[in-house]
């Protein structure tokens, strides 16, 4: 096995093992790995595409090169929002419950410390203390640079411009570094998305994060993903995926009609699903601003939407 089939028979196994859609810059991108992948191990790219039992070995290094990890802190602001809302809501009703948000699909980690940030940002200390998130990704590297937790100007160029006083300290260059109390309040894991929500119990997250993953993914995986965090997520419990995204099954969540077109409710267990995943259809996006309330003395929900164009890196606290 050589040559193009060698390839076309790594990159469908790449793809049944990962669950993503193959784009058509796979083969070139892949080539490129394979390049890198080659040196490192002091072999050669017809080597590695003519020996399927190396291949599992290959794909943590691969999906490097055939993955879109672009994302950026506060990304859809008014989806925070919502979320701090959702938790306030939850944590006020019950002071001795707490709370669990999952980032799947976490890619480098911007997505759950925005979280982080924003719910200490309204709520105080004590209510991030009560609030378990997760992020997942199946990128080795990904997570890698996720838990570093340093990042360069472009992560910020829709941060608010309240973000670097408290929850980042100067790195080299103009590089940042995530603050420890920001840190402290995520845990990362690698995994797929199916197979690390599969690990935690029934009913037990508040909400989900799933923007701009699905797209990539192949249906049947967008099905089982879907399906799997029903089953994670509480009654009304939260699903949030970006505006692009395909709409999940009505029969397991229900549009909370946010402007965005990209937050449902889940519904109580029970239903079956009788719906293929719809196409995706891009939303109106987030309004620009909103009134709200918050703790004294901290952000409100207006000033954690508002985000200039593009932001520098944040300055020491």
């Amino acid at each position: 096995m050589s040559g193009e089939g060698g390839l076309d028979a790594l990159l469908d196994a790449i793809a049944r093992a990962s669950g993503l859609s193959p784009r058509d810059d796979w083969a070139d991108q892949a080539s490129r790995g394979l390049e890198h992948i080659a040196v490192r191990r002091g072999t050669t790219v017809e080597a590695l595409k003519r020996e399927p039992a190396t291949w599992p070995s290959l794909l943590p290094e691969l999906l490097d090169h055939l993955t879109v990890r672009e994302t950026f802190f506060f990304r859809h602001n008014g989806h925070f929002d919502f979320l701090v809302d959702a938790l306030h809501a939850r944590l006020s009703a019950d002071p001795l419950a707490g709370a669990c948000v999952l980032s799947a699909g976490c890619a480098t980690g911007e997505e759950p410390y925005s979280i982080a940030i924003a719910v200490h940002a309204r709520l105080g200390a004590n209510a991030l203390a009560r609030v378990r998130i997760l992020g997942s990704d199946i990128s080795p590297e990904a997570i890698r640079r996720a838990r570093a937790a340093v990042y360069g100007a472009w992560a910020f160029r829709e941060a608010p411009a309240w973000l670097s006083a408290s929850y980042f300290r100067r790195g080299e260059g103009t590089s940042a570094e995530v603050a420890d109390l920001v840190r402290r309040a995520v845990n990362f894991d690698v995994g797929h998305v199916v197979h690390h929500a599969a690990t935690l119990p029934a009913a037990s997250v508040d909400a989900v994060f799933f923007r701009n993953v699905a797209i990539y993914l192949s249906p049947s995986v967008i099905v089982d993903a879907y399906r799997e965090f029903h089953r994670v997520l509480r009654p009304g419990g939260l699903l949030i995926v970006a505006p692009a995204d395909p709409r999940p099954n009505t029969a397991f969540f229900a549009d909370v009609g946010h402007d965005s077109t990209s937050i449902y409710r889940a519904r109580a267990p029970g239903f079956e699903p009788d719906q293929p995943v719809p196409s995706s259809r891009r939303g109106r996006g987030p309004r620009s601003s909103r009134a709200g309330h918050a703790a004294v003395g901290r952000p409100t929900r207006a000033s954690v939407r508002a985000a200039p164009a593009r932001a520098a890196a944040p300055a020491r606290p």
